[in-house]
């Protein structure tokens, strides 16, 4: 039994869904008040109309309203159209003004608007199954099976990535009461509120730091649901590491040191080697986010992906904001997927902030930098502080405190740092030691010149200068 046997109706000649009706419903309304084109411009596109001239009429609107904010009505908008042969057609200034009378007396533009982009959209799914079936019934010369597959797949990537910012607010600005009474779920909390599935963080490190180290271990905690550091534990999360880098030999040494560490490998984590990958394209284009969307969809879903790391996987100066602005699409659309992110970045020379444009982290929540712990003896010692955290507030401000962390003998510790910490107090009294250390020295060698205490600098030797000191901020 074939599929039209099974179901007649398919074998019938239907047609694309559309609903006129609505269209004029809604370009009427705009005649009769204005402000309702701001209130949908966010949602409709004039490719959403079905009717040509429709899209036509709606562009136009837009346009002189952005452009010229003049006063929209039949007349001035014909003024603008009258050469338009399919106003012409459908009957030039007649039609515009029987838009108008025709207008719903209390038009919800909002619902018009929304029914207008649904319909756009399963047209749009429709026409990517007509294309499957055409290339699936064309020659296997023209279109492979895989190829058809890819080609079936950029277009479904192209569709989710242009619904991705899709608003749920009707387009227009909320009262603030509104805004309090919106039905907004929670993220799923991965570690704290430092790590949810919608969290977009970066790691800013310089080279050799241990952001790797650091980076896996966050992906074994939120993997197996469990502590890390100073950050709480949250449910058991899917999570895909993507490493852009390292050999496979090394790749599955970080992994077996991950797992000695944290004491198990958990059965939810997954890990992507480029090295495994040499084709694969960089992830600011639209193949490379292709292939990553590929591997989520094989996985059956993750909450959590660790990009390691931003200059090994994107391509282009990581100076300039192109190659940054080209993965922000991709980068909301997964965070509207509740696929919470992690991207792993250098520092330059300045080792006080990521290297290259400031603009990459305005479209991140919270950005987090690494500082080498000079004179350590631990295998990794870093300052952790965070340069950026909105999710930061007095009930979590201990998720978001800067902390001294350490791995030693395989166990990662931590402890705060702050004026009155441990931590700040060792620091003082390194220092007070080191200054002890310098006087002593700067004694010996003015003792060995023939230079008295407290003489003046003419009385020094020659051969002995003693280097201009620099005085510092004393601990007490």
């Amino acid at each position: 039994m074939n599929a039209e046997t099974q179901h007649p109706e398919w074998a019938e000649f239907r047609d694309a869904p559309y609903d006129i009706d609505v269209e004029q419903a809604l370009l009427g309304a705009f005649f009769v008040d204005n402000r309702d084109i701001g209130r949908v411009s966010d949602i409709l596109q004039p490719q959403h109309f079905y009717e040509p001239l429709h899209q036509r009429i709606f562009e136009v609107i837009v346009t002189g309203i952005q452009s010229e904010s003049s006063l929209i009505t039949p007349l001035t908008l014909h003024a603008k159209m009258k050469a338009d042969p399919r106003l012409i057609e459908a009957g030039g200034l007649d039609y515009l003004a029987n838009l108008a009378a025709a207008a719903p007396a209390f038009p919800r533009v909002n619902d018009y608007a929304r029914i207008i982009r649904s319909l756009a959209m399963s047209r749009r799914l429709i026409g990517i199954g007509e294309d499957i079936i055409n290339r699936a019934h064309g020659s296997l010369a023209e279109w492979e099976p895989h190829a058809q597959l890819e080609a079936a797949d950029a277009a479904l990537h192209d569709l989710r990535i242009s619904e991705a910012d899709h608003l749920d607010n009707d387009g227009r600005a909320l009262s603030a009461s509104e805004w309090c009474e919106r039905d907004l779920p929670e993220p799923e909390r991965m570690l704290g509120d430092f790590l949810t599935t919608t969290s977009r963080l970066m790691i800013v490190a310089p080279t050799g730091i241990g952001k790797t180290m650091l980076a896996l271990s966050l992906a074994f905690a939120a993997a197996d649901g469990t502590d890390f550091l100073h950050w709480p534990r949250g449910r058991p999360a899917r999570v895909l590491f993507i490493d852009g880098e390292m050999s496979r030999r090394l790749m599955r040494s970080r992994i077996d040191d991950a797992a000695r560490r944290h004491g198990g490998m958990p059965e939810n984590l997954f890990v992507l080697c480029r090295d495994d990958f040499p084709d694969m394209p960089p992830l600011n284009t639209v193949q490379g986010q292709r292939f990553i969307d590929q591997h989520i969809e094989k996985l059956g879903g993750v909450d959590l992906i660790v990009f390691d790391n931003v200059q090994a996987l994107l391509v282009g100066d990581m100076k300039d904001e192109e190659s940054w602005q080209q993965t922000l699409p991709w980068i909301r659309a997964l965070t509207a997927r509740n696929i919470g992110q992690i991207w792993v970045h250098h520092t330059g020379h300045d080792k006080s902030r990521s290297y290259g444009t400031s603009t990459r982290e305005w479209q991140l929540d919270t950005v987090m930098l690494l500082e080498k712990i000079e004179g350590a003896e631990a295998e990794i010692a870093f300052k952790l502080k965070f340069l950026k955290a909105r999710e930061r507030a007095p009930h979590n401000r201990d998720n978001f405190a800067e902390v001294a962390v350490a791995l030693t003998d395989d166990v990662w510790s931590f402890e705060p740092v702050g004026p009155r910490s441990a931590y700040a107090r060792r620091i003082r009294l390194a220092a007070g030691c080191r200054r002890h250390v310098c006087r002593a020295r700067r004694a010996a060698c003015d003792s060995f010149s023939g230079v008295r205490h407290g003489a003046g600098e003419h009385s020094r030797s020659r051969l002995h200068p003693r280097p201009p000191q620099k005085e510092g901020k004393v601990y007490t």
